[in-house]
């Protein structure tokens, strides 16, 4: 396995995943696609910048259950 960073490369196979139900957020599963997929089509680029975020800037989690509802670090 070799992680890489989120790249317009790599959009299209992402958005496929999506598309066939796939979902990072095992806790709201179909919403979350959705929201992805929406943000995508609004603007690629500012979700793939969204998707790298080492300093853990961006938004909180929905879950309390997840890092006590704080941002973790992203790839």
């Amino acid at each position: 396995m070799q992680l890489v960073r989120p790249g317009p490369e790599h959009l299209a196979s992402y958005v496929a995943a999506l598309e066939r139900g796939w979902s990072a957020d095992n806790e709201r599963g179909v919403e979350a696609t959705r929201e992805e997929l929406s943000r995508i089509q609004a603007d690629a680029a500012a979700f793939l910048a969204s998707m790298e975020d080492r300093e853990a800037k961006g938004p909180s989690y929905h879950s309390s259950r997840q890092f006590g509802g704080q941002a973790s670090p992203g790839l």
